[in-house]
């Protein structure tokens, strides 16, 4: 059965051989070339996503670093308040909701599902579609400040930052700076 088919494919004169290998070479450049088409897009997928998650990490350190410094600047404005310093501390990063693609299919016993990130494309190539960005989750807000001694200075420094960040009082600290650390 080998030798038949042997003979087959190379008992045919030169010119036939020769077509057939052209043939044959031409269909595996092809499949290459197609396969490798196809599993470079996912690889640009998953960077982009990638890429996502690294602007959401960016998104919750900017977030922290800007919304400490507003509320210095504002809270140094209370009357008795002086120079404010302000850390927030949080539990989660945020979250960055990105659109999808959503296909399931289903045949008698078996279910398909098919979620892909609907991107978009822009100057500098292809990226996700966000939908919405959520801020981190505070979880505690420490205060230091010149006044912070004050009963009435802290209590406005307290109802400030619960009004402003939906933070309950107990999650809330306020002391006294140090004489001639805050400088």
């Amino acid at each position: 059965m080998i030798e038949s088919w042997i003979q087959r494919w190379f008992g045919k004169d030169p010119k036939k051989r020769r077509a057939d290998l052209l043939t044959v070479l031409a269909a595996g450049i092809l499949l290459l070339w197609m396969g490798n088409s196809v599993f470079s897009g996912e690889k640009e997928l998953e960077s982009s996503q990638t890429e996502a998650m690294m602007e959401a990490a960016s998104f919750q350190k900017d977030w922290t670093a800007q919304t400490e410094q507003r509320l210095e600047e504002v809270f140094s404005h209370i009357a008795g308040a002086g120079r404010v310093e302000v850390m927030i501390y949080t539990y989660s990063d945020g979250e960055t909701v990105v659109a999808k693609n959503e296909r399931t299919q289903s045949r008698q016993e078996e279910r398909e599902e098919e979620h892909n990130t609907v991107l978009l494309e822009g100057r500098e190539g292809e990226s996700p579609l966000v939908l919405e960005e959520k801020t981190p989750q505070v979880t505690g807000i420490l205060i230091v400040a010149e006044g912070g001694e004050k009963p009435y200075v802290k209590e406005a420094l307290i109802r400030g930052a619960e009004a402003l960040l939906d933070v309950p009082a107990h999650k809330v600290a306020v002391f006294a700076m140090e004489q001639g650390k805050g400088e």
